[in-house]
């Protein structure tokens, strides 16, 4: 394959056919080609522009069945439109959503297979950025959710972290400006592939609702704390999100939608308070006592 890397320049065509061949012969040896194929292309050794669409198919086909997706392969998806960087991308999630492995010692599903990526390059981000049918490609993805798929929001909502950029932060303030329920619940399956949730923004989405289903979605951002340190953190993550969401209380004393939902999420977070605050003084009632025995 390096030899063949090397020729690339002087027979384009015919080396592509031969690179083609051998994958198509030996697909057990596709990482090992697509990673000197990426160096060729590093070295500016080889192109993929002007490949026959079935021969970028052969690559592509690898990509979305790998586990996962490593900077080894930057190179080739760099070599690719945007259109196809994203469908791959598309592909990868609706294949995660076909996986479904029971293991004998748990209920939940659990499989080897990142859908995306927990980094993009930046040269690989800029370039969907850039791209202005992006934003376009981004509403069809989000036009495929289901409410009762919330997994397919989540990985949607990872890749969305992943490229970053304005697109959707403008089709998310359109969303939520609409009020339809539907979109708003489709707001909230997209956050859970994003991290950490502001309180504001949260209250952006209370504010447009009723409705329950939604309601209930959203609350249950407030109990995601990300990383905290100390025997107290989550204690004190929770606390300081209450008084977070007194603030916005304050600050709209007429929303009746904000009054209501604030007193409904502080009244669960201070449940989940005590019960964390029990647990952290039994812990080291329990500790105190093994270390004096």
């Amino acid at each position: 394959m390096n030899a063949l890397v090397c020729l690339y320049e002087k027979s384009p065509r015919i080396v592509e056919a031969i690179i083609a061949r051998e994958m198509k012969n030996h697909p057990e040896m596709m990482d090992m080609f697509l990673g000197q194929l990426d160096v060729g292309l590093i070295r500016d050794e080889t192109s993929l522009e002007g490949w026959d669409k079935k021969n970028v198919g052969l690559i592509l086909d690898h990509l979305i069945g790998i586990d996962n997706i490593s900077h080894n392969v930057d190179q080739i998806l760099l070599s690719l439109d945007p259109a196809s960087i994203v469908n791959l991308f598309a592909k990868r999630i609706k294949r995660r959503l076909g996986m479904s492995i029971k293991t004998k010692s748990s209920s939940y599903d659990y499989v080897q297979y990142d859908a995306i990526p927990s980094y993009l390059s930046p040269e690989l981000t800029k370039k969907l950025q850039d791209d202005p049918n992006f934003k376009a490609v981004l509403k069809l993805l989000i036009a495929e959710m289901h409410p009762n798929n919330p997994l397919y929001g989540m990985l949607l909502g990872e890749l969305i972290k992943a490229v970053g950029g304005s697109a959707f932060r403008e089709i998310q303030n359109e969303m939520i400006s609409s009020g339809d329920d539907n979109q708003l619940k489709k707001v909230v399956d997209l956050m859970w592939g994003f991290g950490s949730s502001s309180v504001e923004f949260c209250f952006e989405i209370a504010k447009k609702t009723d409705n329950e289903k939604v309601l209930r979605s959203l609350e249950s951002r407030f109990f995601s704390t990300g990383v905290v340190t100390g025997e107290y953190g989550i204690y004190s993550a929770y606390a300081s999100k209450v008084e977070q969401i007194k603030k916005i209380m304050d600050e709209n004393p007429d929303d009746k939608r904000v009054q209501k939902f604030g007193k409904r999420v502080i009244r669960d977070i201070t449940l989940h308070m005590e019960s964390e605050k029990k647990r952290v003084e039994e812990s080291k009632i329990l500790r105190q006592i093994e270390f004096e025995s």
